[in-house]
This record gives C-alpha cells, structure tokens and sequence, in this order.
C-alpha cells in the first residue's frame, strides 16, 4: 500500500507543476495583451492600467511567497502562491470579457 501512496503523491505532484505552468503560460500570453487594449480601446486607458497595477501587485505578492517557500521550505507558502496566480489569471479572465464587451459596445 505504501508504493501505491508514494506514487499517487509523485504523479499529484507532476500534475500540479504541469496546471502551474499552464497557468503561467496562460498569465503571460493574457498579460501581454494588456498593452494591445490599451491600444484597442484608448477610452478605457486608465481603467486598464488600474487593472495591469493590481495584477502586478498580486505577481508580487506570489513573489514573494515563492520566496519564503524557497526559504522556509513550508508547503503553505507554495499553496498561496498557486492561489495568487489563479487570482491574477481570474482576473486577466474577467478583463477579456469586459473587454469583449466593450468592443462590442464600440458598434
């Protein structure tokens, strides 16, 4: 029974740094349309670099998580950086569709 837990804790392991890195990657292509809204929708400028600053600091805050989990070697650091991302990504979310909206209210 003890290989079987030790493999389920292995592979739970590989799954979660594999959804974090599609998290990631999902963060960045989101977070590098930020600057094309700007561009799309001039009128909401300020809104969206509100929205960019929060994001940041949200980045940050996951940061510096990551660091006192690389300090500390403290599970709960790493599950609140996992959380601070999905935070940001269901922000950046959001944003897409407001931004949807907001084009669709150009016409």
């Amino acid at each position: 029974m003890e290989p079987e837990n030790s493999y389920t804790a292995v592979n739970n392991c590989m799954l979660d740094k594999q959804s974090e890195k599609d998290l990631m990657e999902s963060y960045m292509a989101q977070r590098k349309q930020l600057n094309e809204w700007i561009k799309n929708h001039p009128m909401f400028a300020h809104e969206i670099r509100r929205i960019r600053d929060q994001i940041d600091k949200m980045m940050n805050k996951r940061a510096d998580a990551l660091v006192m989990y690389r300090q500390t070697k403290k599970e709960q650091y790493l599950e609140q950086a996992k959380l601070l991302l999905m935070q940001a990504q269901n922000h950046l979310k959001t944003f897409s569709k407001l931004e949807l909206l907001a084009t669709l209210a150009k016409r």
